[in-house]
């Protein structure tokens, strides 16, 4: 039928793994050889009876020529992981470690659109999940004593019973192949860098990638920070916790240093500034167009009037759509409400201007009914 699944028999022949296909073949061209000829005699015959017997001699036969292989588990598990899925949630309920996944709370068609699906065979959840969860638990259990005590934010992080296990799994399946043991140094060197248990916890949910990293690289980028904007130890951990993805992020140190250079050479703060900034609003350097920096600046400060000072105070305003900030600025001039002195009544900030929501600036800034803004949205 055009556009049905494939077969597992038809998997295993596509890919390679299975040996007697030719062998299968050759049976399948006897049996159909011989049923013609079972066929041709019945039709001479003129009978409307089929001769059982005869059919199942032949069955017997091509048995006896072509003996079924029967595949052993290691094989099973190579063909099993060698194959395409093509949908994860067809065999999830056939298999007892997906079923548990998804208890947990794991989206399982994540993995299969990150490309994950052998795995998600691959994992045990015996041997793979629940030791991990089960060791962690047991530690977390075993008093201030334990040798691993300083673990305990990690085996918390673990729980079965949170969300976070799931939101980790879901994000990050491949941590499923990490040895126990890197993942335990990873934390414990947070640790032996005086990061607090609130700023591990804070680090490991909130970047579920964190803990494929090794010590060593966690290491360079933390120290890539701490020289290239002349962070103290205090800041750096700051910066880590605040926003843990900026650590481990792929723009690092490529795109930090063309936002860098757009912020201070284009843009015109110092170093001084762009230290506080970056501390205040790690995302400001996050950013992959460096042009949107520099546009959106360009209408804060330039067009609207905002000052570097003001907008320092206010670093996320940069990390605004420069298409949404310009509309909302001519409505507010239209309206006779572009009032950007601090000073003066019906004061506008640079946050109310550049970063609420569209009903929020409609009711709460430019003091109109959302429709009466969306209006005048189709004239710019």
């Amino acid at each position: 039928m055009v556009g049905s699944s494939p077969t597992f028999k038809m998997l295993l022949d596509q890919s390679g793994l299975n040996p007697h296909a030719g062998m299968e073949r050759e049976a399948e061209r006897f049996l159909k050889a011989t049923s013609k000829r079972i066929a041709e005699n019945e039709t001479r015959k003129s009978s409307t009876d089929v001769d059982w017997n005869a059919a199942m001699l032949a069955v017997t036969e091509a048995e006896r020529r072509f003996p079924l292989k029967y595949f052993e588990p290691e094989e099973l598990e190579e063909i099993k992981h060698s194959t395409v899925t093509y949908n994860v949630a067809k065999v999830i309920n056939r298999s007892f470690s997906m079923k548990k996944l998804v208890d947990l709370g794991v989206d399982l068609s994540v993995w299969e659109a990150k490309g994950w699906t052998g795995l998600a065979f691959k994992v045990d959840f015996e041997r793979d999940v629940a030791p991990r969860v089960r060791l962690l638990a047991d530690i977390i259990h075993s008093g201030e004593n334990c040798v691993c005590c300083c673990l305990r934010l990690l085996f918390q992080f673990f729980d079965a019973l949170s969300d976070d296990i799931a939101f980790v799994l879901t994000k990050n399946a491949p941590i499923l192949c990490e040895d126990l043991t890197k993942l335990k140094t990873r934390v414990s060197y947070l640790l032996s860098k005086k990061f607090t248990w609130t700023m591990v916890r804070k680090i490991l949910t909130e970047n579920p990638y964190w803990l494929t990293y090794t010590v060593e690289e966690i290491d360079a980028r933390l120290g890539y920070f701490q020289k290239s904007f002349s962070l103290t130890g205090d800041q750096v951990r700051l910066l880590a916790s605040r926003f843990p993805l900026i650590v481990t992020w792929g723009g690092v140190p490529g795109q930090i240093r063309i936002n860098h250079f757009a912020l201070k050479e284009l843009c015109g703060f110092t170093n001084k500034e762009l230290k506080t900034m970056l501390l205040k609003h790690p995302e400001l350097y996050y950013q992959q167009d460096d042009g949107g920096l520099r546009a959106v600046f360009d209408m804060l400060h330039n067009e609207v009037g905002f000052s570097h000072e003001m907008i320092r105070k206010f670093p996320e305003t940069l990390c605004a759509d420069q298409f949404k900030v310009r509309p909302r600025h001519l409505f507010l001039k239209k309206i006779g409400r572009a009032q950007y002195d601090p000073k003066q009544p019906r004061y506008v900030s640079p946050v109310a201007l550049a970063t609420s929501d569209e009903k929020e600036f409609s009711t709460k800034v430019a003091k109109v009914p959302i429709e009466v803004y969306n209006e005048f949205l189709k004239t710019v």
